[in-house]
């Protein structure tokens, strides 16, 4: 997109009850909204890191900061720039200086490696890298065949040749800095995960994103005078586009750890945090962990969880050990520039495994293989319809097409519809299993297990079988001290779901092997 013209033509592609509450983002930019909340409350605190408080002026000043160092490195409008460093402010200062510039974030996997770097500094163009200490030798390893990149900026005491040192090229004096960016320009590529192939750039554009921070603060109460805790990788997009630019759209303050552990609980303490996001693995291992039980948690108002479906009886337990927070699932697509359904907290408990409805400005249908909409109750595609869907795959038109076709976007995601209008997740298309002539979905046996009292996780997957094609495969995760048999877990499956539908095999593992993200590695699975 190259004008608002160009914007508004897509805008008038999408029914205008689904444009017309964000009439009013038409002229903003992600950038703007820190600059509107400094203007209110400047002396207000914004993030609280290694217990140094920053209030939002401050906030203001070291991103124009960061916007200037990148303008004299010759960043401007559509360059791309990364950044690779764990949770810290200056992720966020230089998120928000990039796209000053007008230029597009490329948000770096810390846990990337030569191959995977280069691919992604390769495929997005970046001019500039912002990097933390500890990458700088990897840094230095790819930069030969990084064929975009001009720019190396290290955070750090120890900066190598050839290498910039953000101390000795920032100056106090540049804290000022006038916005580059246009509504309809890129925002952030957000690179997936690449579990069918390379990692693809997902082009959100400033006006997506903002529109999903208004669908967001609509079904998420986020108040003043909350502080967030963000523990998951800022480099993913919930923590950094479902968590921060909501919170700071309401000026609330952010408790940034640099990962995920159990110190978190001393956070929360300290810090009196009143809200956290996290995968439901975090939620479990902090529910199974006695640190909890010694840590003061009556701050706490709101867990918000998405990723994965949470198992029932983890939510029976928050519930039951914290009557007074709220629980919030998102669920949602890179693709999607985040969540766009959400099930409230009087949901949690009678509306098991559904990820709720869809957010205002957003249509989800379910469809068959023939692109017909299924009847209630039955498992389809899930496609969904909203201006906060991504511009496409950067330099990836065919996939885009295959993907996004009259503007509803197909998610690969497979699920149904209650009659009530709440979504389900039935698993991903090519996680179906086909035993016989049947096609069964996995998350429809795992959400039954995950309501028995001595079920922990679990998950479920095909394995080949030469009568039935494939048959299932439960690997269940037990409470401690349980004494359940195969027996018993199929007796279960028999009443819950069918005998068409009981696993065969069983198999109890300590814990389940999942991404960096927190989702279930089903192909690890597959080899055990």
């Amino acid at each position: 997109m190259r004008s608002l013209e160009d914007l508004r033509e897509i805008i008038a592609k999408y029914p205008k009850e689904l444009t017309e509450p964000f009439k009013n983002l038409e002229n903003m930019t992600i950038p703007d909204i820190v600059d509107n909340k400094v203007a209110l409350h400047p002396e207000k605190v914004a993030f609280i890191h290694d217990d140094n408080a920053v209030t939002y002026k401050e906030f203001h000043d070291e991103i124009n900061k960061a916007a200037n160092i990148l303008r004299r490195l010759g960043v401007g409008p559509h360059d791309k720039v990364g950044i690779l460093m764990r949770n810290c402010l200056e992720w966020i200062y230089f998120y928000f200086g990039i796209q000053k510039n007008g230029a597009i974030v490329i948000p770096i996997n810390t846990f990337y490696r030569e191959k995977e770097l280069t691919y992604i500094l390769n495929d997005s163009e970046a001019k500039v890298v912002i990097a933390t200490e500890e990458y700088q030798e990897l840094l230095q390893n790819v930069k030969r065949d990084a064929k975009f990149l001009k720019s190396t900026i290290i955070i750090g005491d120890d900066v190598k040749e050839g290498m910039l040192n953000l101390k000795l090229i920032e100056k106090e004096k540049d804290s000022n800095f006038d916005n580059l960016a246009k509504p309809w320009y890129d925002a952030i590529y957000f690179y997936t995960s690449g579990t069918t192939g390379n990692p693809k750039g997902v082009i959100l554009t400033h006006y997506s994103c903002l529109v999903n921070i208004a669908q967001t603060n609509s079904q998420i109460d986020l108040q003043e005078d909350d502080r967030f805790l963000i523990s998951t990788p800022l480099w993913h997009c919930a923590p950094s586009h479902a968590a921060i630019l909501p919170g700071l759209s309401k000026g609330i303050s952010f408790v940034i750890e640099p990962r995920f552990s159990l110190d978190i609980l001393k956070s929360i303490e300290k810090h009196k945090t009143t809200a956290m996001l996290g995968v439901p693995a975090i939620y479990i291992m902090l529910l199974q962990s006695k640190e909890i039980k010694e840590t003061d948690m009556s701050s706490m108002r709101l867990f918000v969880y998405g990723s994965a479906i949470m198992p029932y009886n983890t939510i029976k337990t928050l519930k039951k050990e914290y009557p007074n927070v709220k629980l919030v699932n998102g669920y949602g697509l890179t693709e999607t520039s985040e969540a766009f359904t959400f099930l409230s907290d009087e949901y949690a408990l009678s509306k098991p495994g559904s990820v709720g409805k869809a957010a205002p400005g957003s249509i989800i249908k379910i469809l068959d293989d023939n692109g017909n909409e299924v009847k209630t109750g039955e498992t389809g595609e899930i496609v969904c319809h909203g201006p906060m869907i991504m511009r496409g795959y950067y330099k990836k038109p065919e996939i885009t097409a295959n993907t996004i076709k009259d503007n509803w976007l197909y998610s690969k995601d497979l699920g149904h519809v209650d009659e009530e209008g709440f979504l389900y997740i039935d698993g991903r298309k090519d996680e179906m299993i086909l035993r016989g002539a049947e096609n069964i979905f996995p998350a429809e046996i795992e959400n039954a297990l995950a309501m028995h009292p001595d079920v922990v996780e679990v998950a479920i997957i095909g394995v080949p079988d030469e009568i039935m094609g494939q048959e299932i495969k439960a690997f269940i995760v037990k409470k401690e001290g349980s004494i359940i048999t195969d027996d018993d877990i199929k007796l279960y499956c028999r009443e819950k779901v069918g005998k068409n539908r009981t696993p065969k095999y069983i198999k109890y593992l300590d814990i389940l092997p999942r991404t960096k993200t927190g989702k279930v590695l089903k192909r690890e699975l597959k080899l055990m």
